[in-house]
């Protein structure tokens, strides 16, 4: 079931803010070929950690699909499992400091049309 909300985050990029996935459980990133670790968290689950690599090559710039399973904490053998709930969608919001400007130039940008497509899914575990 894809999750709304859940909190996912690039480790090692600081003052970076973290992304939440969309209605449909959409988490859209822009990397560079190289290996990245992914913390996601979703509220009453555990937090999961994954690491896993963006290939390098022309024929490979393209969106990447990567699902993340997430699992609920035990809340006790007598508590019944529960659904999940959609919230509103929040967004982060960047500040442009201008007289701080960087520039790339030619190929540089090529590298930067590599999309990152995760799908969040929720599976709730019964213990």
């Amino acid at each position: 079931v894809p999750v709304q909300d859940a909190v996912v985050k690039v480790k090692g990029h600081q003052n970076m803010c973290p992304f939440r996935s969309n209605q449909d459980g959409e988490y859209y990133r822009l990397l560079l070929p190289g290996t990245y670790t992914f913390e996601v968290r979703y509220p009453d689950h555990e937090v999961l950690t994954e690491t896993f690599s963006i290939p390098y090559g022309p024929d490979r710039y393209t969106a990447l699909k990567h699902d993340f399973l997430l699992r609920r904490i035990a809340m006790g053998a007598a508590t019944p499992p529960t659904e999940p709930t959609q919230a509103n969608l929040t967004t982060c919001n960047y500040k442009v400091n201008l007289q701080r400007g960087g520039a790339m130039t030619g190929p540089r940008w090529s590298v930067l049309t590599m999309g990152l497509s995760l799908v969040i899914m929720l599976r709730s575990l019964i213990i």
